[in-house]
């Protein structure tokens, strides 16, 4: 959204502009670890996204996202499950690291 000079205090929404922003592609960040993403938003979700382990501090393991649930499953035994969207499940929860896969 780009401010009007002319008006201050009004936003307008300059789709010509979206649209020469949105044709930019570029190599996701995470290209060097083996993703092939061409986009600007995609990272925040990228599978090859690097990583430490959040349930130690001293545990030292940094790898891609994707490889977080066999590290916490098999170093860590956290408690697992997976689940299917759309499909209701229960979820008893206790005072530990629990680790969800979908």
């Amino acid at each position: 959204m780009c401010q009007i000079f002319a008006g201050w205090s009004r936003l307008e929404r300059s789709c010509d502009m979206e649209r020469a922003i949105q044709s930019f592609l570029v190599d996701c960040y995470y290209a060097n670890h083996g993703c092939q993403e061409k986009t600007t938003y995609y990272e925040k979700a990228c599978p090859h996204m690097r990583c430490s382990c959040p349930y130690s501090s001293g545990c030292g393991f940094a790898g891609q996202a994707a490889e977080l649930w066999d590290h916490l499953t098999a170093h860590h035994k956290c408690p697992q499950m997976e689940f299917q969207y759309g499909v209701e499940f229960d979820l008893r929860v206790e005072p530990t690291v629990h680790v969800t896969r979908h």
